[in-house]
């Protein structure tokens, strides 16, 4: 079992025996573009950069990188771009795709459109944080705090079956899963809490394999062995958690950023359930989160 980004890398390397082609849309960002230098220059990935010539010139001039000799697919417009990286998708000539200046939510609509060659058959697709915070022992996976707004119940088990799938590519073989809410109880006035107790049980009736789950649980009580004692909160999940799963991307992406912004952790964020992986980050991420959100592409691959 993988336990933090140095150890995600070295798989990378052991995977990249040839770098990861990855098409970036619109990579008109120094951070980025410092991001793909490191992974071009530790022989992770070869980049397609999709976009504005001028553009990206501009912005590698700023951080005192040369692009010269990285390969350029000339793009009018945004939009024309993710097109483009579809294309290559649909046709396997790249084994990734990578959001720049680019509208989150305007990209993953053009993402998922249907026939463009992101989409697998009726797979759900959803983002995860892949996060090692200082102040735990392992690795954690947060689903979903980037794709998919508001879930019903089998789409929270999608959503859980693709973050096992993420950490089972990681090394974890037998993920302990906590389902968020604000109680670790039934609580009728909190329809979630219902939702959650049936997706727990549905494990035991191995309707969902490969994990162990629990749920509802509150963060503190999932994530905190202390805090789970306290609460008289038993099992294996409780205190343990590895995979957090939110009920709703509103609950996701506020933990996301709480992570990200107001404690010490490395971070990358992975979207999964397409064809190939998508790394999309936020503006306000640091390059060492979009390395880490390439490495991350690399070693799932």
């Amino acid at each position: 079992m993988l336990k933090n980004f140095a150890e995600i890398e070295k798989q990378a390397r052991d995977k990249a025996v040839d770098p990861l082609l990855v098409a970036f849309v619109e990579p008109h960002e120094p951070k980025l573009i410092q991001a793909i230098d490191r992974a071009m220059k530790n022989r992770l990935i070869k980049p397609v950069m999709i976009g504005d010539e001028s553009a990206i010139a501009k912005a590698s001039k700023e951080i005192g990188i040369d692009t010269l000799g990285w390969e350029l697919v000339r793009s009018p417009e945004p939009n024309y771009s993710a097109y483009q990286a579809l294309e290559l998708i649909r046709d396997n000539k790249v084994g990734g795709i990578c959001k720049g200046v680019f509208g989150a939510k305007d990209f993953l609509s053009l993402l998922f459109e249907r026939n463009l060659g992101f989409r697998v058959s009726k797979n759900l697709v959803s983002g995860h944080l892949v996060c090692k915070n200082q102040q735990l022992d392992r690795l954690l996976i947060l689903s979903d705090p980037i794709v998919n707004p508001d879930p019903e119940m089998m789409d929270l088990v999608d959503i859980l079956n693709n973050a096992v799938a993420l950490a089972r590519k990681l090394g974890n073989p037998l993920p302990k899963v906590a389902l968020l809410a604000a109680v670790e109880v039934i609580y009728p006035q909190m329809p979630v809490t219902i939702v959650e107790a049936v997706i727990s049980k549905m494990v035991d009736k191995g309707q969902v394999k490969n994990c162990l789950v629990d749920g509802p649980l509150s963060m503190d009580v999932a994530l905190m062995e202390s805090a789970a004692k306290e609460k008289g909160a038993k099992g294996e999940v409780a205190g343990h958690a590895e995979i957090l799963i939110g009920p709703s991307l509103a609950t996701s992406y506020g933990v996301y950023k709480a992570l990200t912004m107001f404690t010490k952790s490395e971070s990358g964020l992975i979207i999964t359930g397409g064809k190939v992986p998508a790394v999309i980050t936020s503006g306000n991420d640091t390059p060492d989160t979009k390395y880490n959100s390439l490495v991350l592409a690399v070693a799932i691959r």
